[in-house]
Order: structure tokens, then C-alpha cells, then sequence
């Protein structure tokens, strides 16, 4: 009976590995070691200890896992969006006219829909604009201009309507 039982008692693990018998042995040697006054009301609180004992991580969440926040994950992808301004003033020569962009002012836009009460946030305006110029930079575009935001399920939809430039072909330039 005795070598039933103890057969299993080693045969029964938790996910860790650890058996029952073995438990059981240290459990009993600890209290042996120890010898508190009160053993059978500390037995549950020795085996949870022993337990804990056993317990380690597979990495360290303060050192291994750092947590970026989110604002910070979207900064980084909108980085590049942000240009210095000194980069973007072209200096006209006397006598011309300021050449006309292919951008329509749409922070002007915004503050008028934003008197009316609608429309976007000034930051989320901002990226837009900012997101539009880029096409306008990387592109040969006549004209742009934001049409709207779609709310989706899993994402939003930033729709920008753009007309090419006479002479170019819009086939050769994917958006």
C-alpha cells in the first residue's frame, strides 16, 4: 500500500513539474528545521511559501518588457511628418509672385467647421495637413484637399482628394 501511494504521489505534477511526494518531503522537512509552536495552523502558509519559492519568471517585467505608451508609439510613427520649418521656407525672388501650391489652406477650414462645431481636432487637423503636404512633396499634384474621415470598425479612413498635374501620368506615380 505504502509504495502505491508513494508511486502516486510521484507521479501526479503540476504544470511546473513539481510532484506531490516532493512537496509533501519539504513541507515536512521545513517544519522539522523549524519547529514552529503553531505547525498545523502554519501548514497551508509553509506550503504556499513553498510554492512561491518555486515560482520564476520567465523575464523580469521591470527590466526585459519596458512599456511604451501609447502617445509615444504614435509620435514615433508621426515623426517623420514633422519637418523643420526652416527646411520648407523657400525665399521668392523680388519682383515675383508666391508660386501657388497644390495645398489648400485646411487649418483654415478647420477653424470654420470648428465655429460651426464640427470637424476634426486641431492636432488630428494638424496631422492631416501635415500627411497631405507629404503627398504633396512626393507626388506631382495640381491640386489636394482633404475630403473627410471614415469611422471603421478596426480603423479610420483618411480620405485626401488630389488631381495630378497636366502632362503627368498618374499610373506611374501610385498613391
Amino acid at each position: 500500500d505504502f509504495r502505491n501511494a508513494k508511486a502516486y504521489m510521484l507521479s501526479t505534477t503540476n504544470k511546473d513539474g513539481i510532484n506531490v511526494y516532493d512537496h509533501m518531503c519539504k513541507l515536512i522537512t521545513q517544519i522539522l528545521v523549524e519547529q514552529p509552536e503553531n505547525a498545523l495552523d502554519l501548514f497551508e502558509d509553509i506550503s504556499k511559501s513553498l510554492k512561491k519559492s518555486k515560482f520564476k519568471p520567465s523575464f523580469d517585467t521591470i527590466q526585459n518588457k519596458p512599456v511604451t505608451p501609447y502617445a509615444f508609439r504614435i509620435a514615433e510613427k508621426q515623426r517623420e511628418l514633422f519637418r523643420n520649418a526652416e527646411e520648407d521656407e523657400m525665399e521668392i525672388p523680388e519682383g515675383e509672385e508666391e508660386p501657388l501650391t497644390p495645398l489648400n489652406n485646411l487649418m483654415e477650414y478647420a477653424f470654420l467647421f470648428e465655429e460651426a462645431g464640427v470637424g476634426l481636432a486641431k492636432e488630428e487637423t494638424f496631422r492631416v495637413y501635415l500627411a497631405i503636404r507629404k503627398l504633396v512633396d512626393m507626388y506631382p499634384l495640381q491640386k489636394a484637399r482633404f475630403w473627410g474621415k471614415i469611422l471603421g470598425i478596426k480603423a479610420n479612413y483618411y480620405i485626401a482628394e488630389v488631381e495630378f498635374r497636366e502632362n503627368e501620368d498618374p499610373e506611374q506615380a501610385t498613391v
